[in-house]
């Protein structure tokens, strides 16, 4: 059985793993139907209880694709809250967990307890982008969609800190914190799904993407709600190509870090589908971006298989 017969991402393009080598590419991945793709590498070989590998039978052949070391290539790698938030006790995973599922595993389920809440309106706004998270993570959530009554009640009872939504509301046990801020929500659920990058300089070069693209929304939406015609005008033939052509130097491959997916391929996906919707569809991203035209047309893939 082939690799892409056994990928959830199978389809063409899906796969944010497809382009690279042995060691480095997607932990789920298995060379000719069996083993574990990280043979040499494997943390676990030879190891005996906790700290070894319960598939590891000749030195690792047959090793653990949920391997904990980071160098294994899994973005779920540490143990722990930090660890898979999917692991699933009879999944086959070693560091499993009661209540939630692994994507990969033979029930394909999605975690069982909803650790968060998301507040918003029904729109996309500016929680489209959480919500992507969520999606991409496969982690499930509460997704309330307020109107303008429950919203305003929910306000009066001083649920909202700073009385504006997005708000993600985090159950930890018995403790609930409610916490406003679409950027710090976001950058939250990307540390914790392991969407924001690997190395310091992946997180620099992650965090320097994402505030291009809070900078050129927020232009976005003075254009389309304040501008006068002529400032209008000055978003599209300065302001918005000014920011792809600064996208065009940042992105080092099909996605900002190269072959893997982060939270900037997710932040960028949103600004341009943003603009489509807020009467820009006709402007041309490839023209000032192909870099970009291409990750945002690969990102609706992989939000779509998902």
């Amino acid at each position: 059985m082939s690799f892409k017969e056994k990928c959830p991402h199978a389809e063409e393009g899906g796969c944010p793993f497809a382009n690279k080598e042995k060691g480095e590419g997607c932990p789920y991945a298995k060379e000719k139907g069996e083993g574990c793709p990280y043979k040499e590498d494997c943390p676990h070989a030879n190891k005996e209880g906790k700290e070894g590998c319960p598939f590891a039978k000749k030195e690792g052949e047959e090793g653990c694709p949920f391997a904990k070391a980071e160098e294994s290539g899994c973005p779920y790698a540490k143990e722990g809250e930090e660890g898979c938030p999917f692991a699933k006790e009879g999944s086959g995973c070693p560091y499993a967990k009661e209540g939630s599922g692994c994507p990969y595993s033979k029930d394909h389920g999605l975690r069982a307890k909803k650790e968060y809440t998301l507040y918003y309106f029904d729109m996309k706004g500016r929680a489209e982008l959480t919500r992507n998270l969520f999606k991409i993570a496969k982690v499930e959530f509460q997704d309330i969609r307020l109107d303008s009554t429950k919203f305003e009640e929910m306000k009066e009872q001083g649920l909202f800190a700073y009385g504006q939504v997005p708000a993600l509301k985090i159950k930890k046990g018995d403790k609930e914190t409610i916490i406003p801020q679409s950027r710090a929500i976001e950058r939250y659920l990307a540390r914790k799904f392991k969407l924001d990058g690997k190395t310091s300089m992946d997180k620099l070069l992650v965090d320097a993407v994402v505030e291009g693209v809070v900078d050129t929304r927020l232009r976005l939406s003075q254009t389309v709600y304040i501008a006068t015609e002529a400032e209008k005008a000055s978003f599209v033939e300065q302001t918005y190509p000014k920011f792809l052509a600064g996208f065009e130097k940042l992105i080092k491959g099909p996605f900002v870090l190269g072959n893997e997916f982060s939270y900037a391929d997710l932040a960028i996906h949103d600004l341009v589908v943003n603009a489509r919707d807020r009467g820009f569809a006709s402007f041309d991203v490839s023209k000032y971006s192909p870099k970009t035209a291409a990750l945002v047309d690969s990102v609706e893939v992989i939000l779509t298989l998902e």
